[in-house]
């Protein structure tokens, strides 16, 4: 998309039972100005995936902030793996209603 750009990935998240994060997937959670897409299916390395949720954990730690931009994981890459079936892409502008719900991050 023209003029797109990310806003914030999160790696390793969890889907539950209902909605965008259904079947218990683990995927990569990608916020763009222009839409938001659950990435179960990637082609993306496992040390890059590994060193990214490392990063991710010891930012969280720091900074209690989960928004960041990766470098390993670019715009391009999200429009390749956006032609798996299993991802879920979802245009912002489609996006009616919205509410949060505070979890607590998972400790290793």
């Amino acid at each position: 998309m023209e003029g797109e750009y990310i806003i914030s990935v999160l790696f390793s998240v969890w889907g539950g039972e209902h909605g965008m994060f259904k079947r218990g997937r683990e995927g990569i959670l990608v916020l763009t100005n222009k839409r938001i897409a659950f990435i179960s299916k990637t082609d993306m390395d496992i040390d890059s995936w590994k060193r990214e949720v490392d990063t991710q954990v010891k930012e969280l730690y720091k900074n209690k902030d989960a928004i960041r931009v990766p470098k390993t994981y670019t715009l391009d890459m999200l429009n390749s793996d956006a032609r798996y079936e299993k991802n879920v892409i979802i245009p912002l502008k489609s996006i009616v209603e919205l509410s949060n719900e505070k979890k607590r991050w998972a400790h290793y």
